[in-house]
């Protein structure tokens, strides 16, 4: 029929070989999206779980000292230790949130003790 056979077979293999590289590639962008969402979620709740965390501490700190009217290592072990038990409730297991709350918030005081405190002075705080 003058229809050249092996060129026709060779136009289909080519054709067939264009589906499957671009399958593989419609299917490696699919991973490569699902993997994205997969660390974009879990930034967003690691950032929400330091936030939380910074707030508890900042939180409690800040209205211990108020109502001391004190500024020292007591504060920052107080806030320290409520962001610690917060940190260790995803353990469920009460010995573990306990040193998380104790660890933390010797560590919190610690730092304290070492840098001190920026920002205002005691006589600017008015206690």
């Amino acid at each position: 029929t003058g229809i050249d056979t092996q060129a026709l077979k060779s136009k289909v293999a080519a054709s067939t070989t264009a589906d499957a590289a671009g399958n593989d590639v419609k299917n490696g962008l699919r991973h490569l999206l699902g993997r994205s969402r997969a660390v974009v979620s879990s930034m967003g709740r690691s950032s929400l779980g330091f936030g939380l965390f910074l707030g508890i501490f900042n939180g409690v700190s800040c209205n211990v000292e108020t109502i001391r009217k004190r500024k020292d290592w007591v504060n920052s072990f107080a806030g320290g230790a409520a962001a610690g038990t917060f940190a260790g409730l995803n353990t469920r297991d009460p010995r573990m949130i306990m040193y998380s709350a104790l660890g933390t918030g010797v560590v919190t005081s610690a730092v304290f003790v070492a840098f001190g405190v920026s920002g205002l002075d005691d006589k600017s705080a008015g206690y």
